[in-house]
């Protein structure tokens, strides 16, 4: 099952890279449709993308919804649109990377770190001391597994993590 997707050769890259949640960080849930795959971007998360444009790659890491699960071809599409929605911003994207399910033995399934040991086997990366930004706690714990610095945006009641209330606010600190 195909669950990733990455570029190789590309052309200049920034040195700076982050791995991004972008469900609640960048997407403006309230307006974005799953079903039809349609994607908005908040304010924040524009203002957020263009600030990292010329100086920050990502790699996205996408999870299922569980209210609405799609199916494989639609949750490639879903991570199709959301990448599209980044890149058209002007950021560079090494690699997405998806869990089609939600069952919890799933090494791909957040809090497994199957997407991050996935990326690290396409695109080298070394996940020690890489930001990965997420608006949930169970992708932080997987990030955290890898030995990457979780951020969380939003809310963080149970403290674990070093939180932003927003990815604005992170991005100019």
């Amino acid at each position: 099952m195909n669950r990733y997707k990455f570029l190789l050769n590309q052309p200049v890259v920034p040195s700076d890279t982050i791995g991004l949640f972008p469900w609640g960080t960048i997407i403006d849930s309230a307006a974005s449709n799953i079903t039809d795959q349609y994607f908005v971007c908040s304010d924040e998360g524009s203002h957020f993308l263009n600030k990292i444009a010329s100086t920050t790659s990502v790699v996205l890491f996408i999870n299922q919804f569980k209210l609405t699960p799609l199916s494989m071809a639609d949750f490639q599409e879903l991570a199709n649109s959301i990448e599209g929605l980044v890149k058209q911003h002007g950021v560079t994207v090494k690699g997405t990377y998806w869990a089609p399910g939600f069952d919890q033995h799933d090494p791909y399934v957040v809090p497994n770190p199957g997407m991050f040991r996935r990326a690290t086997e396409n695109i080298g990366i070394n996940w020690s001391n890489i930001k990965v930004l997420s608006a949930f706690d169970d992708d932080l714990v997987a990030a955290k597994k890898v030995k990457a610095i979780p951020i969380k945006i939003g809310s963080n009641k149970n403290k674990s993590f070093t939180s932003f209330k927003s990815i604005l606010e992170w991005a100019d600190s």
